[in-house]
């Protein structure tokens, strides 16, 4: 392989890297939207709900007690994976594979952190903060938004392509998981009474297989 075939071949790969992550920061951006919307939704929901059934005469209590079983198997307990740390303690499978993921990252977060660091001059306490809980939480994207801020280039590009991808995906999941809740379809109705209607009717023949 020539010298100017590799040169091509960076240049294409840097290119999709820089595609990527322009993609993962506007999922990102999605999801953080998406998130503070249902947090102010969920309540608001309930407080609808709860109103709409007592307003025609659906008792909630009575609902929740006959259906205990039905409402469980809809809701169900959050289950644990079989794995465990030295103390023997459960360690949920993804946060080993973001363990594993992390190592690939390792080198490029530690140059970033040295950069941003509070006791240096150039430092910036906020993004040092951003940048370690990105890390911690494997929002890869981040840090190599921050090594392009900085001009630092990662070594190992290749190995970070398909964990880009990979977060992506991971967002895309998840923006799609946040589409199917009740307190999302509840903001999406705004002001369409008759969907709100419908809305609750349909809540209440999932959880209680009610017919109204």
């Amino acid at each position: 392989m020539t010298d100017q075939t590799r040169c091509v071949i960076m240049s294409i790969r840097i290119k999709k890297y820089k595609k990527l992550m322009h993609e993962v920061k506007y999922l990102r951006t999605e999801l953080e939207y998406q998130e503070e919307v249902l947090a102010e939704y969920h309540q608001l929901f309930e407080e609808y709900y709860r109103r709409w059934c007592n307003e025609n005469n659906v008792d909630i209590g009575q609902q929740e007690q006959q259906n205990a079983k039905r409402v469980e198997e809809i809701v169900p307990e959050p289950k644990t994976l079989q794995k465990h740390d030295k103390d023997d303690r459960i360690i949920p499978e993804q946060h080993i594979q973001d363990k594993l993921d992390a190592k690939k990252f390792n080198k490029l977060y530690k140059k970033i952190a040295m950069e941003l660091h509070p006791d240096k001059d150039t430092g910036d306490a906020d993004k040092f903060a951003k940048a370690s809980d990105a890390y911690e939480k494997g929002f890869w994207s981040v840090l190599l938004e921050y090594a392009l801020e900085l001009e630092i280039e990662p070594d190992n590009l290749s190995e970070m392509l398909p964990l880009l991808k990979k977060e992506a995906k991971k967002i895309r999941k998840q923006i799609q998981k946040n589409s199917g809740v009740y307190s999302w379809k509840f903001y999406e109705c705004e002001e369409n009474e008759k969907c709100k209607e419908r809305l609750i009717k349909d809540f209440l023949k999932h959880l209680f297989n009610l017919e109204i």
